[in-house]
């Protein structure tokens, strides 16, 4: 259901992009590798997790400020 007021929007963020060496420091950098050495189970599991969307409920509260 759409609402109208002008003091309440949703915030959509996209958390798609991910870095395993910014991730997972302590792994081998994965330049010219064919298989990302050391990687588990888990930190497969943890890095799926890292992609997504979040979506954030904003309303105000206060007046809003005059441009000046």
């Amino acid at each position: 259901m759409a609402s109208n007021n002008s003091d309440h929007r949703l915030l959509f963020v996209n958390h798609e992009d991910t870095n395993e060496e910014l991730m997972f420091p302590s792994l081998i950098k994965q330049d010219r590798k064919p298989k990302f050495v050391g990687i588990t189970q888990e930190l497969i599991y943890t890095e799926i997790s890292a992609h997504g969307r979040s979506i954030a409920e904003i309303k105000q509260t206060g007046r809003p400020k005059k441009d000046r």
